[in-house]
């Protein structure tokens, strides 16, 4: 777990985009996520937690608050994506007819 004040430094070189902080963010929570994800989620847990990661960098830069609150606000992310239909598998394809067609 990364402390506070490594945590700081971490976070504001990830906003300037920086690839290693971020990376060491990532790797800190990751694991969780991808855990929490496939406990509720089987079919299509790696998508998922693809487009949580893309939404931690698109919010990244406006991000405030403290590793407590990176991690909630990550898992924030996890449990709207989780929830939102648009998220999960796409349906199985018929392969049922309709009537009258041969």
């Amino acid at each position: 777990m990364i402390s506070h004040e490594e945590f700081s430094s971490l976070l504001a070189a990830a906003q300037r985009g920086d690839d290693r902080a971020m990376a060491a963010l990532f790797t800190d929570v990751h694991p969780k996520v991808v855990r929490f994800v496939r406990a509720r989620e089987k079919f299509s847990a790696d998508d998922i937690v693809g487009e949580i990661w893309l939404g931690v960098a698109r919010g990244l830069r406006n991000f405030e608050g403290d590793a407590a609150s990176f991690r909630a606000w990550v898992f924030t992310i996890a449990r709207h994506r989780i929830a939102d239909p648009s998220s999960r598998r796409p349906p199985r394809r018929s392969t049922a007819r309709p009537r009258g067609v041969r």
